[in-house]
């Protein structure tokens, strides 16, 4: 990588686009990230931008950006299915630092970085549940059961937020179920059961997940 991926400029650039752009639009994570072939993009993530409002907030980029003097096309708005959003919060986890932070030529869990620069971090550097995540933690518990009882469970007592995580999941995880349940909501889980149980959805917000 060459040593000037992000000069000064850039990076003061940047620092004026993230405190421009939160002003109208809060920012929950903001970074420089120089990929292998040195090329520098700012990544903003916020809760506030969702599909249905994903336009505003690129005109937004694109005003603020001209005002500042930063090329909007090195400005990336992601969520967490992007998986540099999570690279970047395992590569924080892993470093303890005041901001502004900067990481340079390591590597963390499985994947190289050549830099990243934070600007703007989450408080408690907590990446939301995916699905499949819900899915995989209920797998395990599920194999925990048998091999503590000797026999599958016939009953999944499932706490109402992981039943939210699980609905994340798409076609190509839960099938046609995915489709019912974007339709009727989390009650098809009880309604049609899941993995071979029956399921209770445990309305409060502190339960844990559990087998019968």
């Amino acid at each position: 990588m060459a040593q000037n991926t992000l000069v000064e400029n850039s990076i003061g650039i940047g620092r004026q686009f993230v405190r421009a752009f939160d002003q109208c639009v809060p920012v929950e994570l903001a970074f420089w990230y120089a990929d292998e072939e040195d090329q520098p993009l700012l990544y903003i993530h916020t809760k506030r931008v969702s599909s249905g409002n994903r336009d505003v907030a690129i005109g937004e980029i694109l005003r603020v950006a001209s005002a500042v003097g930063l090329d909007p096309f090195q400005v990336r708005l992601v969520d967490w299915s992007d998986s540099i959003l999570r690279n970047a919060m395992t590569a924080l986890k892993e470093h303890e630092s005041s901001l502004p932070i900067r990481l340079v030529g390591k590597s963390f869990a499985g994947f190289s970085i050549n830099d990243f620069y934070f600007y703007k971090v989450p408080g408690d550097l907590t990446m939301p549940a995916t699905g499949v995540d819900a899915l995989h933690a209920i797998i395990d518990e599920e194999a925990a059961f048998f091999e503590r009882e000797g026999k599958y469970p016939i009953k999944m007592r499932l706490p109402v937020l992981m039943a939210y995580d699980l609905a994340k999941c798409g076609r190509d995880v839960l099938g046609e179920m995915s489709g019912r349940i974007f339709k009727d909501g989390i009650n098809v889980l009880e309604r049609e059961g899941f993995h071979g149980m029956k399921v209770e959805i445990v309305r409060n917000r502190d339960a844990v997940l559990e087998f019968e």
